[in-house]
């Protein structure tokens, strides 16, 4: 074998969306692809009409775990992909990816809360909490269905301050409930 030579294997990955996310990815296609062709995604389809993105990574490098990065933060937060991109593919903002839903490693999940629950304290996280906890912890917050991502900003508290209590005050929300 060639010393030059690489050997890697392939990984695919598929993940439904909901359909505002998949036509706002339609848009933002041509500048995803690029970026996509920087982690080393070899190939990557957007079907519309069943909205499923799907990749395959050809892993050599550990710049593979970059393309899952991406790929988690297009498939499973409202983030605009633009920033996905920028988080993903820059180390040097720090972000967190919060799973509070119903699915596996989610808060919810995690803490036996039924889907009705889950409901109105995600209701209530959304309508009384966000807005407050992005001005006490300067970082920027995005809610999607079952996820929130907390994402620093430069100024203000340090990055993994701002996260951590993030992280803790969304968990707590979600466990006990609003009150």
């Amino acid at each position: 074998m060639d010393s030059k030579e690489e050997v890697g294997f392939t990984y695919y990955y598929s993940a439904f969306l909901p359909e505002s996310r998949a036509s706002e990815l339609q848009v933002a296609w041509p500048e995803l692809l690029p970026a996509f062709k920087k982690c080393g995604v070899s190939s990557l389809s957007l079907n519309l009409t069943e909205s499923v993105l799907t990749a395959s990574i050809t892993r050599f490098h550990c710049q593979d775990y970059r393309a899952s990065h991406l790929l988690e933060l297009l498939a499973t937060t409202t983030v605009p992909p633009s920033l996905a991109i920028e988080l993903a593919l820059n180390d040097v903002i720090a972000y967190d990816l919060i799973k509070i839903g119903l699915q596996e490693d989610g808060f919810a999940w995690e803490y036996g809360i039924d889907k009705k629950r889950f409901s109105e304290r995600r209701e209530r996280l959304k309508k009384h909490y966000l807005e407050a906890l992005e001005f006490a912890t300067d970082c920027h917050l995005y809610l999607g269905a079952h996820t929130v991502t907390a994402v620093a900003t430069d100024s203000g508290w340090p990055a993994s301050l701002g996260l951590n209590t993030v992280r803790k005050l969304v968990e707590q929300c979600i466990r006990y409930g609003p009150d």
